[in-house]
């Protein structure tokens, strides 16, 4: 199921980057500035970042495996209607990103539920992996399909064919996924018994303590850690292609593979960081030691290379920054990431929907103020730089107050 998980992540990443490339060609037939680019491509945000609190109410209510199901159905079909609402009017084709940042909104508190509830403390980074690099694989498999696509077929191409992949996914999910191991018919019972939380096993309605949640630390250096990693994975995702089209004058399509490479690096970390977190625990680590050093390790590291980006000279010299500054924050998804299913177990929905609610601002914020900069400054430089900085924010707000322990009954 985390592998299926893993696809669907896939195809919400490569349904965002396509229009990182064909937004190249459609700023030259629409006539758009980089101010305007960066408002269709931040656009998205705007519904993702609206949609995660209700997502986790929702799951709440009518469980992660069904909301994830509908959710990769509803975005699939708004990736389709994208080249359509483009060519009716600039509103429509907004109206269109924001629907499909609603819907891919939804998926996120759903999945990290789901993920939750079927993956015991000692796995939990290693499954997590696995459903992350669906998103850090979607990222460069999208730009490089993106790029060859739009070449020979034309900018309308890749939203079409990542869209009839996710409705042909959705409809598989909905038939083979069970909500929990007590309602999968094929397990073993040691599997249940192993996956089995006897908090989550009480009776009456599930009442949230939101106010208590919203009061704890820990729960706010979940938030900007999260808004730290998210800002400088935004500005890349949404920039890159342009960057080395731009300033180290790749091609079209050799500036989608440019851009996917540093998503290939973090992929292969991130297995690697996942497999050392989980083994740290079962060797006997705390659990706030093992958080702690993965996320700093990630902050840290891809904070330096981020700071080198603005002076490569060459294009290889800049992609070798960019592979290692996204190879280095793969540690954090071994960080404070799992911790959102950690700190409130019975909460997760909800607390994974106000994390991403508040973390995921960087879509609206960083990605149209990059496009602005850029056309103020003629330089994309300000956008590593930013990352930079707040990665050391959230290395301080991490050590402070970040853990992996339930603070919250």
């Amino acid at each position: 199921m985390m592998i299926i998980l893993a696809m669907a992540w896939f195809l919400s990443y490569a349904d965002r980057v396509s229009m990182s490339v064909s937004s190249i060609p459609m700023q030259v037939e629409f006539g758009w500035d980089e101010t305007t680019k960066g408002v269709v491509m931040g656009s998205l945000f705007l519904g993702y970042i609206g949609s995660q609190l209700l997502g986790g109410w929702l799951v709440g209510r009518v469980g992660a495996a069904r909301v994830i199901g509908l959710t990769v159905l509803a975005f699939s079909i708004l990736t389709l209607l994208t080249p359509a609402a483009a060519g009716i009017s600039f509103s429509m084709l907004i109206a269109a990103r924001i629907g499909l940042g609603i819907a891919e909104g939804f998926a996120v508190p759903a999945t990290y539920a789901f993920l939750g509830r079927w993956s015991p403390p000692g796995e939990r980074s290693r499954l997590l992996a696995i459903v992350v690099s669906g998103a850090t694989i979607g990222a460069p498999g999208g730009l490089m399909l993106s790029g060859v696509l739009v070449e020979n077929f034309g900018w309308q191409s890749p939203f079409y064919v990542f869209g009839l992949l996710g409705l042909t996914w959705a409809v598989y999910w909905l038939v083979i996924s069970y909500e929990t191991p007590e309602s999968h018919p094929r397990i073993s019972d040691e599997e249940r018994e192993l996956l089995r939380e006897p908090e989550l096993e009480a009776k009456g309605p599930l009442l949230v303590p939101v106010r208590r949640i919203l009061r704890h630390p820990a729960v706010w250096a979940i938030i900007i850690n999260k808004f730290c990693v998210l800002w400088m994975v935004y500005v890349f995702l949404a920039w890159l292609p342009s960057y080395f089209s731009a300033v180290q004058g790749i091609s079209l399509a050799g500036s989608g593979v440019f851009a996917a490479l540093p998503w290939i690096a973090m992929s292969l970390v991130l297995y690697i960081a996942s497999g050392y977190a989980d083994g740290l625990l079962i060797r006997g680590k705390t659990i706030d030691f093992v958080r702690k050093l993965m996320q700093v390790a990630g902050l840290a590291g891809s904070m330096v290379f981020l700071a080198l980006i603005p002076l490569a000279d060459s294009a290889l010299m800049a992609l070798l920054a960019t592979c290692c500054a996204m190879a280095a924050l793969a540690c954090c998804y071994s960080g404070a990431d799992p911790t959102v299913m950690e700190i409130a177990p019975r909460y997760r929905g909800f607390l994974t929907g106000l994390v991403g609610t508040i973390s995921n601002l960087p879509g609206v914020i960083a990605i149209p103020m990059i496009g602005w900069l850029v056309d103020t400054t003629g330089s994309y430089s300000w956008g590593f730089i930013s990352a930079a900085i707040l990665n050391l924010i959230g290395i301080v707000v991490w050590l402070l107050y970040g853990t992996g322990r339930k603070v919250i009954d």
